[in-house]
């Protein structure tokens, strides 16, 4: 008789055995399959937010350094020092901001806040009650706002380069002021904010060009924070609004993206040895400004790739320690196969083949177990996953109310499980190691003993 008829015949003359272990191996191959289909959706979000967010990097002000910038904290990079980076061969386009604090006039408001917790005394609320904060960009579409989804284009174009005099407006300030895309408005520099230092009360008028949608990434204790009052412009725009010239101007950053392909380490090498002075700037890599995004993704890794070394490690114990017993049960069995010449190795086959029996339909039940677990599983994670990551954020103190930090508090939204064939293949490929190492574990005590000895043993 074939080692795979006695397997057989096994299986079916005990019935009671032959269930407890499909259950097992129902729940090891429903847990490994989960835990696949986890993995690879995590690994397509991080995929994603490559695509989105890109190589790349920020040159800013060096506050390490001591070098805080403006009264405002607003950064002060040359266009200089900009161009050089641009002109590198790998860079293919990079986002310039210049900031400004502005009045809207002609009776549009800004967004006040309801229970202002740090509002302005009267001699500021007269002084700075109405105002808005201005980022006048070269090109908005790759402004770190918008890759990490801070920010939503709603309506509308988004700024480009040769744009003249216009404004992409946040919907809550749209709404309160009734404008929508090809409407116009002025706004005149505040005489009073710390960082005009050219006491300009330049007024300029704007045409919208875009409405934007998102919220504030955290609890928002000034007016100054909602994202209701950051308008994006063109440079134009905040340097006529500045007074600046092309001698005067400076930038709060830069942001590069690099063409695809590039070593992000090797243009960091390159840039370097530009000639920048380093003390007074630095630079922040695509990855530590994206930081919640980021760090919910690591944490999901993290959390999955333990969850299948401890489901594979616990399936092991478990299946080693049934199918133990269970050989243990049929030592006599196992020495008369010895005593008639059956060879060790077949008789390890036989062990296999009966543990395959019963994970074989596991398996295939797996799938639709999977299948209606996956994603509940998966959304828990993924919120544990996202507290840590916002903890880590507040803990590295980037966590604050504007729109500034809006990126770094971005979590992952949601995560698409798919219990697809490819992750059954894998569930698949893991059980069958599974199963064999079990099988191998169990059978070390009965294959190492003498088959006198196991035939004396009457069970």
């Amino acid at each position: 008789m074939s080692f795979i008829s006695r397997a057989w015949r096994s299986v079916l003359r005990k019935p009671i055995k032959t269930t407890v272990i499909f259950a097992i191996c129902l729940i090891v191959s429903s847990s490994l399959l989960i835990t696949t289909s986890i993995s690879s959706a995590t690994s397509s979000a991080a995929s994603q937010l490559q695509s989105r967010t890109g190589a790349g990097f920020t040159l800013g002000n060096n506050i390490g350094q001591g070098n805080f910038g403006t009264p405002r904290g607003a950064g002060t990079v040359t266009k200089g020092d900009i161009d050089k980076i641009a002109s590198h061969p790998a860079v293919e386009s990079y986002t310039a901001r210049q900031m400004s604090f502005a009045d809207p006039l002609n009776g549009i408001s800004n967004v006040k806040l309801t229970n202002e917790r740090h509002g302005y005394s009267e001699k500021n609320e007269k002084r700075f009650g109405n105002s808005v904060s201005l980022e006048g960009l070269n090109a908005s579409k790759h402004y770190y706002a918008f890759r990490s989804e801070a920010l939503r284009l709603t309506d509308g174009r988004h700024i480009v380069d040769g744009d003249h005099h216009v404004a992409i407006v946040h919907e809550t300030f749209a709404k309160q002021n009734n404008l929508k895309v090809g409407d116009t408005f002025s706004l005149k520099r505040n005489p009073y904010d710390p960082d005009n230092r050219l006491k300009s009360e330049a007024e300029v008028t704007v045409t919208v060009v875009g409405i934007t949608s998102g919220t504030n990434p955290g609890r928002v204790s000034s007016r100054e924070e909602l994202v209701g009052n950051v308008l994006l412009t063109d440079l134009d725009t905040t340097r006529d609004l500045n007074g600046f010239t092309s001698e005067t101007e400076y930038y709060h950053d830069a942001g590069y993206q690099l063409k695809p392909g590039e070593s992000l380490e090797k243009v960091l090498k390159d840039v370097a040895d530009m000639g920048i002075n380093w003390r007074t700037y630095t630079i922040t890599k695509n990855a530590n400004l994206f930081a919640g995004i980021n760090g919910a993704i690591s944490s999901m890794r993290d959390v999955v790739g333990t969850a299948l070394v401890l489901t594979v490690g616990f399936s092991v114990a478990v299946l080693a320690l049934v199918l133990f017993l269970w050989m243990n049960e049929r030592r006599r069995e196992t020495g008369v196969l010895l005593a008639v010449g059956v060879s060790h190795p077949r008789i390890l086959a036989q062990h296999f083949t009966e543990l395959m029996l019963c994970a074989l339909p596991a398996c295939a039940l797996s799938y639709p177990v999977a299948q209606a677990m996956a994603q509940g599983i998966g959304n828990v994670l993924l919120g544990q996953a996202n507290a840590s990551a916002a903890r880590m954020v507040a803990s590295a103190g980037q966590l604050g109310g504007g729109l500034e930090t809006a990126q770094a508090a971005r979590n992952l939204e949601s995560l698409a499980v798919q219990v697809d064939p490819a992750a059954l293949a894998l569930a698949g490929a893991l059980m069958l190691g599974v199963v064999a190492i079990s099988v191998a574990v169990a059978a070390v005590p009965i294959m190492r003993t003498r088959p006198r000895n196991l035939l004396g043993t009457h069970v």
